[in-house]
């Protein structure tokens, strides 16, 4: 067993940035959620058990070793990561 089998995480990036991590024999980050940023514009505000509120905007899209590749070049092309 490799390490990094014993360690998981969820998405802390974009799929450009987060690709490498996603693909591979022995993954880090099975998988990360983004939301579309075309459906930001309708949102809804429920009341939490703890007197809060959180906000729900649309279905987030999920991201993983099978579409993260398409999305990796759909972001690079718009949000060039540093250094690149």
């Amino acid at each position: 067993m490799k390490k990094v089998s014993m360690y998981s995480s969820s998405g802390l990036g974009l799929p450009n940035e987060m690709a490498d991590y996603i693909t591979g024999e022995d993954p880090v980050c099975p998988y990360l959620y983004l939301w579309n940023p075309a459906d930001m514009g309708s949102y809804e505000i429920q009341p939490c058990l703890d007197g809060g509120s959180e906000v729900i905007v649309g279905p987030p899209i999920k991201f993983d070793a099978e579409n993260i590749e398409s999305w990796k070049e759909t972001f690079q092309k718009r949000m060039p990561v540093q250094g690149q």
